[in-house]
C-alpha cells in the first residue's frame, strides 16, 4: 500500500481560479503564464506532501541528480499551472489559441465510428479535458466518469452547463445506477472515459510494475473494460510547444472478454512510454509507488 493515496481533493480555491480567468480574458495567455513564475514556487514549501512525492519521482524513479531534480520540481508545478490555465482558456472560448495534433488518430476514429461504443482509459497527463473540445460531435458523445469528490471540486471551477462532454459522477451509494448509465451510453454507441492512474479505495487495486517499481492502480476501469466487450482505447493529452498532442493506443481485446490484468499490463506499458517521454506532464502529486 502506498504511504499516501489520492484524496480526490484539488489544491487551490475558486478565487484563485477566477483571478487567472481574469488575466486570461483581459491580458492574454502569456501574461497568465508569466504570473506562474511567482505562483509555482509557493507550492514547493506549502504543499509538502505533493513536493515530497514529486521529488521522489525525479530522484528515485527517474534517477535525476540533485540540481536537475530541484529544477524539475519547480517546472513540474509550472507546467501543471499552464495546463490549468489552458483548461480555463478553452472553457472561455479561446480554443483557437492552441495548436493541436493527433497521434494514431485514424485508428481511433475507426473505433469511434464502428458504432459499438468504446471505453477510453486515460491518465492525469497534461490536460485530458482539452481533448473533448476538439472532437465536435465525438466530444458530445463522451461520458467522463468522475469520483463524487472530484466532480464536486471541478464544479467550483468549471461551468458544466457549457461543457463539451457529459459527466457521470460515481455514486458509491448507488453503484447500480452508475452502471446502468454507463451501459445505456455504450448501447447508444457512445464512449465512456475513465482515468486509470488514481484510486481512492485501497481494497480495489491492482498491482503492476511501473517504471521499475511496484505500484497500485485502480481496479475499476480495467475490470469494467474487461467485462463490457467493447473496444478499449488508452488516451493521453500532452502539452508541448504551446499546443497539445492527443495520443491514442488501441488495446488488444480481440473481440472477446479480456482479462483485467492483461488490460492493465497494456495500459501500464503505454503510460510508461508517455511519462518517460514527457516526465513533467504526469500530474500525480502523491506517493504513487509502494
Amino acid at each position: 500500500m502506498s504511504e499516501q493515496k489520492w484524496t480526490a481533493k484539488s489544491r487551490g480555491n475558486p478565487l484563485g481560479y477566477r483571478i487567472f480567468i481574469f488575466f486570461v480574458k483581459h491580458f492574454g495567455l502569456r501574461f497568465a503564464y508569466a504570473n506562474l513564475l511567482y505562483v509555482a514556487p509557493y507550492f514547493i514549501p506549502f504543499a509538502p506532501q505533493a513536493t515530497k512525492a514529486v521529488w521522489y519521482y525525479y530522484r528515485r524513479i527517474l534517477h535525476y541528480g540533485v540540481p536537475k531534480s530541484m529544477w524539475s520540481v519547480y517546472l513540474h508545478y509550472f507546467r501543471f499551472g499552464q495546463c490549468l490555465i489552458d483548461k480555463m482558456a478553452i472553457q472561455h472560448g479561446l480554443k483557437d489559441k492552441f495548436r493541436y495534433t493527433f497521434d494514431n488518430y485514424e485508428a481511433f476514429l475507426d473505433v469511434l465510428n464502428a458504432g459499438k461504443g468504446a471505453v477510453l482509459i486515460g491518465a492525469h497527463v497534461g490536460a485530458w479535458q482539452m481533448s473533448a473540445s476538439f472532437f465536435g460531435n465525438y466530444g458530445r458523445k463522451m461520458h467522463v466518469v468522475l469520483v463524487d469528490k472530484e466532480y464536486e471540486q471541478l464544479k467550483k471551477y468549471v461551468d458544466f452547463r457549457e461543457r463539451a462532454f457529459h459527466v457521470i459522477p460515481i455514486n458509491k451509494t448507488d453503484v447500480l445506477d452508475t452502471m446502468l448509465t454507463i451501459k445505456k451510453a455504450l448501447n447508444a454507441g457512445e464512449y465512456i472515459c475513465l482515468q486509470g492512474d488514481r484510486y481512492t479505495n485501497d481494497e480495489h487495486t491492482l498491482e503492476a510494475d511501473f517504471m521499475g517499481r511496484a505500484a497500485d492502480f485502480p481496479e475499476g476501469p480495467f475490470l469494467l473494460a474487461s467485462r463490457l466487450r467493447v473496444p478499449v482505447v488508452f488516451f493521453y493529452s500532452v502539452r508541448a510547444n504551446g499546443g497539445y498532442t492527443f495520443k491514442f493506443v488501441i488495446a488488444d481485446v480481440g473481440g472477446r472478454r479480456c482479462d483485467k490484468y492483461d488490460l492493465l499490463a497494456q495500459y501500464v506499458n503505454s503510460l510508461e512510454q508517455v511519462v518517460r517521454a514527457h516526465p513533467q506532464m504526469w500530474f500525480n502529486f502523491y506517493q504513487f509507488w509502494k
